[in-house]
């Protein structure tokens, strides 16, 4: 539980990097800080906590603009504020080109929901953070800070975990603020042209997969797959009629596959994703994706990953160097229990990738 000494400080400091945060984008001169630039921000979207009973719902917002220094001004901060029971959802408010709400479940549950635009073939992802306020008669104010991402790849835009509060009272309506700021949004037009991601009539091409009909930009697919170059030239023949079918290639790891190409900010949450990213990377020959691949592989956010897949897409797709440092900083018991189970022959590993594992096995005797 948060104390309201700490309420204090935290409402001070949030104050503090908000107002310096808006003014600094915004062209405004704010004093020189005392405290840092960025709160710690929590990976957040659902939270456990109480409010006190209030008999009118009502809902409203404020957005605030900020400038943008080549354009119009953009409403990119918003607030949600009123009540809600549980398993009940505010209205949905626009802010930063996206639709946010805001949800309660088992009484103590929040979560958003951010959604970008009503048609099926936009590709989008959005960076956003901000701070939940709520209030319940058993433990009084209390306030979280939040930031997360949100895709249209992964569960319609919904992110949750959990972030504990006291009990409260069951069945009370809570009271809540929901402040939001999107800091980053893109989006991918997939739709007949004209479009924002398609220069020019002779710039676009229909592909159809799994009956759906995606227009997208020859010049970008060709600068970063030389399949596509050769699929756009005239000696194709699917030139002629103006629709090209990709077979074999299912829409979600299709649409997976141009959010990477695009650039949008999506995260890879099972080892089926990443697999079906690499088959078409490598199908496709599109190095940028495989190197986004590479880079995850990498990384820390590839954990979920076990040994046995990790080793396996490695050596699949000629990461030799990622795969020599799995196998030399894995735990030897881990090796030598897939070896007795006899994985790595199901596995069908290469000669290099043998080799790896038997110098493991002889540098630990």
């Amino acid at each position: 539980m948060i104390s309201s000494e700490a309420q204090e400080v935290g409402e001070v400091f949030f104050s503090a990097w908000a107002v310096a945060d808006y003014g600094t984008r915004s062209g405004y001169t704010v004093p020189p800080r005392k405290t840092p630039r960025r709160l710690p921000l929590f990976f957040f979207c659902a939270v456990h906590a109480h409010v006190p009973h209030v008999d009118n719902a009502s809902y409203f917002y404020d957005l605030r603009s900020s400038k943008s220094n080549d354009g119009p001004r953009m409403t990119n901060i918003g607030k949600i504020t009123g009540t809600l029971e549980d398993e009940a959802c505010s209205p949905e408010v626009e802010i930063g080109g996206a639709k946010w709400s805001l949800h309660r479940c088992d009484y103590t549950k929040f979560y958003f929901n951010c959604t970008v635009g009503d048609e099926p073939d936009v590709l989008w992802s959005c960076t956003a953070r901000g701070r939940l306020i709520v209030w319940d008669s058993q433990n009084g104010r209390q306030f979280l800070m939040w930031t997360d991402s949100f895709d249209d790849i992964h569960g319609a835009g919904i992110r949750h975990s959990a972030f504990k509060f006291p009990p409260c009272n069951l069945g009370e309506k809570v009271q809540f603020t929901a402040e939001i700021e999107v800091m980053k949004m893109r989006t991918v037009d997939l739709s007949a042209p004209p479009n924002k991601s398609i220069e020019s009539p002779e710039d676009a091409a229909c592909l159809e997969v799994e009956d759906e009909k995606l227009w997208v930009s020859k010049q970008i697919l060709s600068v970063h797959s030389p399949f596509f170059k050769a699929m756009f030239s005239s000696d194709f023949k699917e030139n002629a009629t103006g629709i090209y079918a990709l077979k074999e290639v299912k829409l979600d790891d299709f649409d997976m596959f141009l959010s990477v190409l695009y650039n949008l900010n999506i995260p890879i949450t099972t080892h089926e994703s990443l697999k079906s990213l690499l088959r078409l990377a490598d199908m496709w020959q599109c190095e940028s994706v495989l190197r986004f691949c590479r880079d995850f592989l990498s990384g820390p956010e590839s954990t979920f990953l076990s040994l046995r897949t990790k080793i396996a897409l490695c050596d699949r797709h000629g990461f030799c160097l990622i795969l020599e440092d799995t196998i030399r900083n894995a735990k030897l018991e881990d090796l030598k229990k897939l070896a007795k189970e006899g994985y790595f022959a199901e596995l069908t590993l290469s000669s290099f990738a043998h080799c790896l594992i038997e110098q493991r096995f002889a540098d630990s005797e």
